[in-house]
């Protein structure tokens, strides 16, 4: 059961959950439980541990408390103030006290312990090398890929490059190339308590090939001689296939596709064509019409059919083989890397922050681990950890063992929404484990402050009205108030703009009328003109933010993948709006940045009629063929773009 939080009142002891949705004042409330640490714990200001994930957010967090270090001194200095929280510290605590407590600790702000999670894990080791059992020396590494890629190259090598070929063939052809080990790697290297499944199990025996390429010849062989027949069968008027799941638009293009697949001699590719299985008895008996079956009605028989079962068998019996293998590769990467990578680390004095968890995780559950976090607790006596639902296991595992040595204050303080991300590191059960840690000590911070009551209204009802939202029932959703403080008030045509508004393509009735169905591809093609489509709308209405009229740069575009964006910043380009695509991708994987490098070659080398050729055709430059080909017969004009 949770309870509103009041800042004011919760208790300063024991391990204390805090869940706090988006702009209900986290780091506000972060704020006040630090200066009521300082005044009603006595505590000073190197004792309090603020942590957090980011550089920024612990740039952000430092200016915030020196703010409210501040704005307590005033408080404490004139003895009053309108401010409930501090009229209710007022109450409490000696002011004179509070302010002698509250002037020191401004006064030795250097000495703050505010840190990233890793950059405090990291300082930890260090100050405690010698019962952490860490090297001293070690140099931490931000960026792993090299050395990942490298453990990789040289797994590869050893790996595949003698493997049979059938195997070598199928990896080619599952895409499963060094670049995409490296993905698998990394994230092997990101979960290394995670258990690999299914487990190892003794491969099943590799089957003759020859096996398989024997039936495709016998099925190819029948579907060229009989073709025509076939065709009738399937095509027949008075039939008791359901022509829903055989319809005879469909069939023409299954029997296209059959006549690409059967064009080559043997069977190259390992893949079947996507509805190989009609054709198939099991597949055609699948395919009867319900009243025919419970007739006693047989499926449509051919010899034909018969060999697509047979080449299908032999195909599954083949992929399953080669697939087992392939699993068994990936399985060896995993013990590759957890094995590897550290090894080599070691060699060259070198440590990942993964590592650092690594090293502290199982510095604390060693021999000298109890020492090492008394050590700890001696010099700190209080955490405030933010952004606490994009813990993980380890991460949790580490303050867990040092607040139950120390029973420090503890503030777990985060989004329980949010750690269901797991592509940002939270791990939901890491959550959940704190919860139970807590106990009773459930707080829920109530009100947004930063959005209109029309966008938190729209939220409330879009997860309010579904049961079990987050497919988790330890994790529910709880409904926020709007402060209702109107800020960035945006109407459109003399009205409140709504919430949320749902843009829906429906597929089905664009079908029968006759469009290109939505598939990937021509599906962010559609999404991007459709948003082209929204903002130009709320450029040319009379859409008003704050009584003015709204600008390109107050609109944000949020998608999933750096090639998204592209697209969107592309499409609008397309319609004379400005746009920057911030974060996400590498510039020097953009276009702007390729046409930069042919300008650039074109300066170093002018004499290289080539590249002045490409460069004078860049968008930074904008001339078309006519226009170059004209330049090339006027050597004066030439010569002043040299």
């Amino acid at each position: 059961m949770t309870r509103a939080l009041d800042p004011a009142t919760i208790t300063l002891d024991g391990i204390q959950l805090i869940e706090a949705s988006a702009g209900t004042g986290k780091t506000y409330t972060i704020t006040q439980l630090f200066i009521r640490l300082l005044v009603e714990k006595n505590l000073e200001i190197e004792n309090i541990l603020v942590a957090t994930f980011t550089e920024a957010a612990t740039s952000e967090l430092r200016d915030r408390i020196r703010s409210k270090l501040r704005e307590a001194l005033e408080v404490f200095e004139h003895g009053g103030s309108t401010d409930p929280f501090f009229k209710s510290l007022l109450e409490r605590v000696d002011a004179k006290k509070a302010l002698t407590a509250i002037d020191l600790a401004l006064e030795s702000y250097d000495l703050a312990a505010i840190h990233t999670i890793h950059g405090f894990y990291k300082r930890i080791l260090s100050e405690n090398a010698f019962e952490s059992g860490v090297p001293f020396d070690s140099e931490i590494v931000k960026n792993m890929d090299p050395l990942i890629e490298e453990v990789v190259n040289d797994f590869w090598v050893a790996r595949v490059y003698d493997e049979d070929l059938l195997i070598v063939k199928y990896l080619r052809e599952q895409k499963l190339s060094p670049k995409a080990l490296k993905k698998l790697a990394k994230k092997i290297r990101e979960r290394s308590e995670a258990d690999i499944l299914p487990e190892r199990a003794e491969l099943p025996a590799m089957p003759d090939p020859e096996d398989r390429e024997a039936a495709y010849r016998e099925c190819r062989r029948l579907w060229l001689e009989e073709t025509e027949a076939v065709k009738a069968i399937l095509l027949a008027e008075n039939t008791d296939l359901h022509r829903n799941k055989y319809r005879l638009t469909s069939l023409e293009k299954w029997f296209t596709e059959l006549d690409g697949f059967f064009e080559a001699d043997t069977c190259s590719a390992f893949e079947l064509p996507g509805n190989f299985y009609k054709f198939t008895p099991a597949g055609l008996d699948d395919g009867l019409k319900p009243k025919a079956k419970e007739a006693g009605a047989e499926p449509p028989s051919h010899p034909f059919f018969e060999a697509c079962e047979h080449l299908d068998e032999e195909t599954r019996t083949l992929c399953d083989a080669l697939d087992s293998r392939v699993l068994e590769l990936k399985q060896e990467l995993s013990d590759a890397v957890r094995a590897e990578l550290p090894r080599r680390m070691r060699e060259r004095g070198l440590m990942g922050f993964d590592d650092i968890l690594r090293d502290l995780d199982q510095a604390l559950q060693g021999d000298r681990g109890t020492r090492l976090a008394e050590t700890i607790c001696g010099h700190y006596h209080a955490a405030l950890i933010d952004e606490f639902q994009d813990t993980d296991p380890v991460q949790y595992r580490i303050f867990q063992t040092i607040q139950a040595v120390g029973k420090l204050p503890v503030f777990f303080i985060g989004d329980p929404k949010q750690a269901i991300y797991s592509f940002r590191g939270a791990d939901i059960f890491a959550y959940l484990d704190a919860v139970a840690d807590a106990g009773d000590n459930i707080n829920t911070m109530k009100t947004n402050w930063r959005s209109d009551p029309e966008l938190v209204g729209a939220i409330n009802t879009l997860f309010g009205t579904r049961e079990n939202p987050f497919r988790l029932e330890a994790i529910s959703y709880q409904e926020v108030s709007a402060a209702d403080q109107r800020k960035n008030e945006l109407t459109i045509d003399s009205h409140n703009a709504s919430g949320i508004d749902i843009i829906r393509f429906d597929c089905e009735k664009e079908a029968q009328q006759g469009k290109a169905k939505i598939s990937g591809p021509n599906a962010n093609d559609r999404i991007a003109r459709q948003l082209c489509s929204s903002i130009s709308s709320l450029l040319e209405k009379d859409t008003l933010l704050d009584g003015r009229k709204v600008r390109a740069g107050d609109i944000a575009v949020l998608v999933r993948t750096s090639p998204q964006a592209r697209d969107v910043q592309e499409a609008l380009r397309n319609v004379n709006i400005p746009s920057v695509v911030s974060g996400g991708g590498n510039i020097f994987h953009t276009p702007e940045l390729h046409e930069l490098y042919l300008w650039l070659q074109a300066i170093t080398d002018p004499s290289n009629d080539g590249k002045l050729r490409a460069a004078l055709s860049t968008s930074l430059l904008g001339l078309n063929a006519a226009r170059i080909d004209s330049l090339e017969n006027d050597e004066h004009a030439w010569d002043q773009w040299i």
